[in-house]
């Protein structure tokens, strides 16, 4: 259990990573500059937490995965999120990750804040 874990995460930290990349370094126009991939992630995080409906499609994967890929670019389009998230969404849909796209998330924000040199510390003081 624990090594399948570990892969779920490094599966989790491959994908962050690579769309960042490409948010990165893919020329001006279409393409998302880390802030408004930024935004694409907070509004997919939102619906995964408002939508049950969203949620048991990406955790039950009960269609194919070209339906997947219909539903999840329709979804896209809806959210208003730039081409290069809705291409990954499409990505995910056809590789059937899509059941790890609430740890994708998590781990594109904490990957965009270590590239911005961002730290989360946690202070504990003797006193309020």
């Amino acid at each position: 259990m624990r090594a399948s874990a570990k892969a779920s995460h490094t599966v989790k930290s491959r994908y962050a990573r690579a769309l960042i990349d490409l948010a990165q370094t893919q020329a001006q126009g279409e393409s998302p500059s880390p802030e408004l991939l930024l935004k694409d992630i907070k509004g997919l995080q939102a619906l995964l937490a408002q939508s049950s409906d969203f949620q048991n499609f990406i955790a039950l994967p009960t269609l194919g995965r070209q339906a997947q890929g219909e539903i999840i670019a329709g979804i896209a389009k809806k959210l208003n999120i730039s081409k290069l998230s809705a291409n990954f969404l499409g990505v995910l849909a056809q590789n059937g990750r899509l059941a790890a796209l609430p740890g994708i998330l998590n781990e594109i924000e904490v990957e965009l804040a270590r590239r911005s040199g961002a730290l989360n510390v946690t202070l504990e003081s003797a006193r309020p």
